[in-house]
């Protein structure tokens, strides 16, 4: 009976460690090689295989890390989108991260790298200077962006209003040229939020408000963040948008 029960024991432990290592060495050597293959869309899937393989994280995230530095963007948007499914160290992640906020020529890439920041070190002084940064980008994805995260940090967005309400004015521009009211909302709540601090975009904000071609659902907003930070009230009604709202992020790649 006792050995037995040896047996099964020991079969158990074994099934538990295969279990444990089903990414072992034959599946991480088939990945090492696809992240590197000619092919971008087999680096592509390599990468987003390697995102659900925490018990192998040591092995993969270093190969993770290089892709973010791929000639594809693709490649270096599923590194990332990875890499925050790994949990990786937000110390050992920030400063590349930050890197590609500053310098990749993709849109959709530098969106994805701020996000990213966001997730793992929202406060962290590094992901703060990076969002400040980025407000000054040329891409509105990735000034708007920026923007709307740097606001849910509320008190670190006090000092940057005047480049937040330049992204406004542009991103207020751009709905009302379509047509369609969009982000220029979550904005313009984010300033209200700030309450006096926000002060200074008292000017530009009543001027847009004032545009008789304006979305009425952005002209709401505008009133209402006005009054906010006036002291007069907050957003009320269906016009108060949640902070998880605010917090959601924009569609990869879609226009402003």
């Amino acid at each position: 009976m006792r050995t037995f029960t040896r047996l099964m024991l020991a079969s158990l432990a074994v099934s538990l460690v295969f279990s444990m290592t089903s990414c072992g060495d034959p599946e991480i050597k088939r990945l090492r090689k696809n992240i590197k293959s000619p092919d971008a869309n087999t680096r592509v899937n390599a990468a987003s295989e390697m995102g659900g393989m925490k018990q192998d994280a040591a092995i993969v995230v270093p190969m993770l890390m290089d892709a973010m530095g791929d000639e594809n963007e693709d490649v270096r948007r599923m590194a990332i989108d990875s890499l925050i499914l790994l949990g990786t160290n937000p110390k050992e992640m920030l400063p590349k991260l930050k890197q590609i906020v500053t310098t990749d020529k993709n849109g959709t890439v530098r969106v994805g790298a701020i996000e990213a920041m966001v997730k793992l070190a929202a406060a962290d002084p590094e992901t703060i200077g990076t969002l400040r940064g980025a407000l000054k980008d040329q891409d509105l994805v990735v000034a708007k962006t920026a923007a709307i995260r740097l606001l849910s940090q509320k008190e670190q967005a006090a000092g940057d209003v005047a480049a937040i309400v330049e992204v406004l004015k542009k991103q207020v521009q751009f709905e009302t040229e379509k047509k369609a009211p969009g982000e220029s909302m979550s904005i313009a709540w984010g300033l209200g939020e700030l309450g006096p601090k926000a002060s200074a975009a008292l000017p530009a904000l009543t001027s847009l408000a004032a545009d008789p071609n304006l979305m009425p659902q952005t002209k709401t907003m505008l009133e209402t963040a006005i009054a906010s930070i006036k002291g007069e009230g907050g957003p009320a009604g269906g016009m108060m948008m949640n902070m998880g709202n605010m917090q959601g992020p924009p569609i990869p790649g879609m226009a402003p």
